[in-house]
């Protein structure tokens, strides 16, 4: 399960998955635009599943973005970064704690 922090600051009452609590409301804020927080979320999840190449994923974005407003890719793209950033840096340095079981 991810987690968005920012909004939600207690744990759920299960043993039987992994949690990975994200900052993602006041990362999106960071970069200027607080609707970006799904973005974040997104760019997390695919780094902890590897459910689909970051390239393919952003570059479906894109595409789906094309002709719409100016930045708002690079706005996105970075939004991405930041949350599988986040979540790379998350599985390695707290990897055992990340487990509700461990």
């Amino acid at each position: 399960m991810i987690l968005n922090s920012s909004l939600i600051d207690s744990d759920p009452d299960r043993d039987d998955i992994e949690l990975l609590k994200i900052p993602a409301y006041d990362i999106a804020v960071e970069l200027g635009n607080e609707r970006l927080f799904n973005i974040v979320m997104l760019g997390a999840f695919v780094a902890k599943t590897g459910i689909i190449a970051r390239d393919s994923l952003l570059n479906g974005l894109a595409e789906v973005l094309k002709g719409k407003k100016v930045g708002s890719m690079d706005l996105n793209r970075q939004a991405f970064m930041r949350g599988a950033e986040y979540a790379s840096r998350y599985r390695k340095n707290i990897d055992k704690t990340v487990s509700l079981t461990g």
